[in-house]
């Protein structure tokens, strides 16, 4: 599939390749293009720690985490943070929601990483 059958498309589009500025309808034709580039995988590189990500807005991502404003604010404690996710984790703590569950042990958690992690605690042998 060639790229030029794109020029027309609508304006609206949102992915867009950030080494010759054209736009995309999907995530997927953008990493297809991305390939005449010869861009290697984790080719963004964060200027103040060396971390390389794939994409540009993962090292956006990532490079907020660096930066002391506080965009999230607690409203119930007044506890802030830089990131949405960590903000939304916490936010389940107040409300005591906690949707990841243990099958094993039905021990429940409001953060999936949290959850994984104590999944490895059972040692389940890999099959």
């Amino acid at each position: 599939m060639s790229v030029e059958l794109f020029k027309s498309a609508p304006d609206d589009i949102i992915f867009k390749c950030d080494f010759c500025e054209k736009n995309f309808a999907s995530n997927i034709l953008l990493r297809k293009h991305r390939v005449i580039h010869n861009i290697p995988r984790n080719s963004f590189k964060c200027e103040k720690c060396d971390k390389t990500y794939s994409s540009k807005s993962s090292l956006g991502k990532h490079q907020r985490e660096h930066e002391n404003e506080k965009r999230f604010t607690c409203p119930i404690c007044s506890q802030q943070f830089n990131l949405s996710e960590p903000f939304k984790i916490h936010m389940r703590k107040h409300d005591n929601l906690k949707p990841f569950k243990c099958s094993i042990c039905s021990k429940t958690f409001a953060s999936r990483a949290v959850y994984l992690r104590h999944r490895k605690s059972h040692n389940i042998p890999k099959i």
